[in-house]
């Protein structure tokens, strides 16, 4: 009868590890682990590095994104804000940018840091196209990565600050 109850402790023993365990993990992945919140004004500068246009090799293009996050899916507008090409820096005029729409998904890395692909879609002046970026997420204010781009064929690195840099929207 003894041996029974012993039986019974260590029963109830690993019940017990195992419901402070499991909230335990749970704390851990909604309040240490949780997915980041990317919702907010951002302004990135992408800088092309490839491309099939050598007119391009070397342009920095500066855009301010308002992103909103569901979940771990990111969702958005942008607006084209300046370019430097051959040394020129050409701001846009608010009624003369190019509009993107944005979406795509944050992914939590337990062991490294967290990752965004975004897919942006441009309506430009001469033609439609796509770009997609490979961002690692640095804490709350920054991320950094790489993007190609059905314009022109081009790829390059992109860096993303929040805020908007003393950039508005247009009206």
């Amino acid at each position: 009868m003894c041996h029974l109850s012993l039986n019974w402790i260590s029963i109830l023993e690993n019940v017990l590890s195992g419901v402070f365990l499991a909230g335990l993990l749970f704390f851990l992945e909604e309040n240490v682990f949780s997915i980041p919140d990317l919702s907010g004004m951002w302004t990135f500068v992408s800088t092309t590095d490839e491309t099939g246009y050598k007119k391009y090799e070397g342009m920095k293009l500066t855009f301010i994104a308002l992103l909103w996050c569901e979940g771990n899916k990111v969702y958005g507008t942008v607006e084209k804000v300046s370019e430097v090409l051959n040394g020129v820096n050409r701001r846009y005029k608010p009624e003369a940018r190019i509009h993107l729409k944005v979406n795509g998904k944050i992914t939590r890395n337990i062991f490294s840091k967290n990752e965004a692909i975004l897919h942006f879609e441009e309506k430009g002046l001469k033609r439609e196209s796509s770009t997609e970026q490979k961002l690692i997420i640095n804490g709350n204010e920054y991320m950094s990565g790489l993007f190609e781009s059905t314009v022109a064929n081009s790829k390059g690195k992109v860096q993303w600050s929040k805020g908007d840099s003393g950039n508005k929207f247009s009206a």
